[in-house]
């Protein structure tokens, strides 16, 4: 096995990946605010107004059907 093919393809898929998750991160971050733990979300919530959330939402199933098909192509 050739290293340097392993090593490029490995720093690939770790720009890809990164790329996956921070890009949509900076472009809107409270996106992903009901992520994090409760009580951090309870903290943020404090001080910003509560954003309602669905479980089969149009943007839940296309984030979570997005990384199952990441974690399956990989």
């Amino acid at each position: 096995m050739n290293w340097t093919i392993y090593i490029v393809e490995c720093c690939v898929l770790i720009f890809l990946f990164t790329g996956s998750i921070m890009i949509p991160l900076t472009r809107n971050p409270i996106w992903w605010i009901h992520d994090y733990p409760k009580d951090i979300q309870e903290a943020y919530f404090e001080n910003h107004e509560r954003i309602p959330t669905r479980a089969f939402s149009a943007p839940v199933l296309l984030k979570k059907s997005f990384a199952l098909l990441l974690a399956l192509a990989v």
